[in-house]
């Protein structure tokens, strides 16, 4: 993925960290993906938008582990979402997911108290609350709910590639526990797969439903769209809009697909303390 090696075009250099990472996922991938996806879809007559959102310093929440030991982690450090409108009934599709560095090529090591406490939430999903009071959410309870175990995976960035110009990010679910990304799909791919709707990529979080999955995807999304963010390490002294959005308007006599940049008035700059969570937010339609 040509973003992955490059960054978005607001950054200073190549990202080579995590948070630099995910940010060339959220700012630059969009338009990659939304041309990548034109073809098949104005063929049928489809438009997609892709919404970009990159925070960095995710939402941490806290819960009792078997032992009953308290514990404190990340929720995620990605949430993509997947909305599919125009049709007799509303899709809503999300999932969590917790961006690791491959150790080797081709190599995954969870290790680290923070990383085996994630795993241990994604595994068994224990009731949790937000540490953050402005979500407004406590006592979260996933394990009952249909497909609780397809809400939280692994995205593993390979940095060491091999035949490749750019690092590779693949997704891992928590079980069994990820050791190698040899056969993983890689992250293109399972947004594919979101879109069609396939089972084990990501899980339904219909908006009316009243499932704790559908309120916890929705609090993030409300609170994500009210703050903005400025990460000077990444992306240098000067402000940076939050959101970058590709729109692509397809219809079966399309050529090429109209991608833009939306103006931002009234940005305030956020840094420091709770930011909300980086967002890909993907939104099928008809024409």
């Amino acid at each position: 993925m040509l973003s992955l090696s490059q960054g978005s075009i607001s950054m200073t250099k190549p990202p080579r960290t995590e948070p630099g990472l995910v940010a060339a996922v959220t700012l630059r991938a969009v338009h990659g993906i939304g041309r990548a996806w034109e073809p098949a879809l104005s063929a049928v007559g489809l438009k997609v938008q892709l919404t970009g959102v990159f925070c960095h310093q995710s939402p941490m929440v806290r819960f009792l582990n078997a032992k009953r030991i308290r514990k404190r982690c990340e929720l995620a450090d990605l949430l993509i979402v997947v909305d599919i409108l125009g049709f007799k009934k509303k899709v809503r599709r999300a999932v969590l997911i917790q961006a690791k560095m491959a150790s080797r090529h081709g190599t995954v090591s969870l290790k680290g108290i923070s990383s085996l406490d994630q795993l241990d939430l994604y595994q068994n999903w224990h009731t949790f609350d937000f540490e953050q009071v402005e979500y407004g959410l406590t006592g979260v309870n996933l394990r009952g709910e249909k497909n609780a175990h397809h809400s939280g995976m692994f995205g593993i960035i390979d940095r060491h590639w091999r035949r490749s110009t750019a690092p590779v990010w693949t997704q891992h679910p928590p079980n069994p526990i990820p050791l190698k990304t040899v056969g993983a799909p890689q992250l293109g791919t399972f947004l594919a797969f979101m879109l069609a709707c396939k089972d084990g990529f990501g899980r339904d979080a219909f908006v009316s439903s009243g499932t704790k999955w559908s309120e916890v995807v929705r609090r993030l999304m409300q609170e994500n769209m009210r703050r903005t963010f400025h990460h000077r390490s990444s992306l240098g002294p000067g402000a940076f809009p939050r959101s970058v959005t590709s729109l692509a308007l397809l219809d079966q006599n399309a050529v090429s697909a109209v991608l833009f940049d939306p103006p931002l008035e009234n940005v305030n700059v956020f840094e420091g303390g709770p930011t909300g969570i980086n967002m890909l937010h993907i939104e099928l339609n008809r024409v």
